[in-house]
């Protein structure tokens, strides 16, 4: 009995000395099938955005334009109000479009403020029912006394 045990468990380093090998070799299939190829796009589409960010003509066309709407979102909505004739020129779309980011923060800031008073109201609410409790608590007491 004793031999058997230790053919079934005394050979423990060579079988993790196995999976070591296994592991590092899906590992290595991992890096050089996948992430390794990915790295280089990365790298390849960063010097591409470095070359067209430093384009002549992207940079005049960067100079009069506000920095606050040079955004994506913000591009493509002055382009929607302009292209929907809802904008004369893109000095009327940057008014609206300063105009709609107003009206944005307001609706934020007032549900802000709607969350706020359903919480206090729930609380009050909490409140009243706790007392209300606390009351017919103490009635019970007093009248379980005498």
């Amino acid at each position: 009995m004793g031999t058997r045990s230790y053919y079934l468990y005394g050979d423990s380093k060579g079988t993790a000395v196995v999976f070591a090998l296994i592991a590092l070799g899906l590992f290595g299939f991992k890096y050089l099938m996948y992430i390794a190829p990915d790295n280089e796009k990365v790298q390849n589409a960063q010097a591409e955005l470095q070359k067209e960010m430093n384009d002549p003509i992207y940079q005049n066309g960067r100079k009069g334009f506000p920095e606050k709407f040079y955004n994506y979102w913000d591009a493509l909505r002055l382009w929607n109000l302009v292209n929907e004739n809802r904008a004369r020129d893109l000095q009327d779309a940057f008014n609206i479009l300063e105009n709609q980011h107003f009206q944005e923060s307001q609706m934020q800031i007032q549900a802000e403020i709607k969350s706020l008073q359903e919480d206090i109201a729930a609380s009050s609410h909490r409140a009243a029912v706790n007392s209300g409790i606390a009351a017919a608590s103490t009635t019970i007491s007093a009248i379980t006394r005498k």
